[in-house]
C-alpha cells in the first residue's frame, strides 16, 4: 500500500492518506522512526503497527494534557484514559512514559492536595487520608505527607469549626444540639475524641427564649389531639427528644 500524500496538522502532528483514500493523523515521532515519505510502500503489518504505536503516543500525550490543567495520580490518570477509550496496553505505556519523565511523583501530589485541602476547606486529617487513598496512593506517602500539619494545627482549626456551627440557627436544646455538633465534626473527618474535647470547651446553656419558642409551637400542634395533663406530658417528651433537659422557667 503506497501513502499517497502527507500533509502539515496541528501541533505535532501530520495528516497521512493512503492510495485508498484512508486518512489519520501520525505524530512526528512516528513519522520520523519510519521514515514515512509520499510514495512510499507500507504493507498492512507495518501499518497496524504504526497505528498501534501512534495510539499509545496520543494516550501519551492526552494524559499530558490532563496534567498541564491539573496535578493527578496514576490512578485517576487511568482512569481518564479508560473512559476516552484507550487501550489497555496505550494507558500503560501513558503511564510508563509520564513516570519515566518525572511528572507523576505521588509525594509531591500529596503534599499539594493536603496544603490546599487543610487551607481551604474544612476537611479533617481522616477524611483527607480516605481520599487519598481512594485516589491510589501508597499508605506511607499518605503518612509522610500527613506529618506537614502538627496535631494542635488540626485541634485549632476543629475548634473554630465546632465554634461556628455552636452558634448556628437551629431549634434544638443543648443536649441534642452537642450530638449535631458531634456528628458534624465526625463526618468532616476528625477523631471523635477530638470533636468531643472541642464541644466540651463551649459554654453550652438551655436558651429560654428558643425553649418557649419551641414550648409554644408544640402546644399549638399537640393540643388538636391531646388536652390537660396528657397535652403537657406530650410537650414535655417533645422537648426533651428535642433536648431540652432542663425544662423549669
Amino acid at each position: 500500500m503506497q501513502i499517497k500524500e502527507i500533509r502539515k496538522g496541528k501541533k505535532n502532528t501530520y495528516e497521512l492518506t493512503l492510495e485508498n483514500q484512508e486518512t489519520f493523523l501520525l505524530y512526528d515521532d512516528i513519522l520520523v522512526k519510519y521514515s514515512l515519505l509520499p510514495k512510499k510502500e507500507i504493507s498492512e503489518k507495518e501499518l497496524k503497527q504504526i497505528k498501534e504505536e501512534n495510539n499509545n503516543l496520543k494516550s501519551y500525550y492526552v494524559a499530558l494534557d490532563y496534567l498541564n490543567r491539573k496535578m493527578r495520580t496514576k490512578k485517576e490518570l487511568e482512569k481518564l484514559l479508560s473512559k476516552a477509550e484507550f487501550s489497555k496496553k496505550s494507558i500503560q505505556f501513558a503511564i510508563q512514559k509520564l513516570e519515566e519523565m518525572g511528572y507523576l511523583n505521588e509525594k509531591i501530589y500529596a503534599q499539594s492536595y493536603l496544603h490546599d485541602t487543610f487551607a481551604f476547606t474544612n476537611d479533617g486529617p481522616l477524611k483527607i487520608t480516605r481520599k487519598l487513598t481512594d485516589l491510589g496512593l501508597q499508605e506511607q506517602v499518605i503518612q509522610d505527607a500527613m506529618q506537614m500539619i502538627e496535631k494542635e494545627a488540626w485541634q485549632e482549626k476543629l475548634n473554630h469549626i465546632i465554634e461556628k456551627k455552636a452558634r448556628g440557627r437551629h431549634t434544638d436544646g443543648p443536649s441534642k444540639w452537642k450530638l449535631k455538633c458531634l456528628q458534624y465534626g465526625i463526618n468532616l473527618g476528625y477523631p471523635k475524641a477530638w470533636v468531643t474535647e472541642a464541644i466540651e470547651k463551649l459554654p453550652w446553656q438551655e436558651d429560654q427564649e428558643l425553649l418557649k419558642r419551641e414550648k409554644e409551637k408544640l402546644i399549638r400542634k399537640l393540643s388538636r389531639k391531646y388536652s390537660g395533663s396528657e397535652l403537657e406530658f406530650q410537650v414535655q417528651r417533645h422537648l426533651y427528644n428535642k433536648g431540652f433537659h432542663n425544662q423549669e422557667e
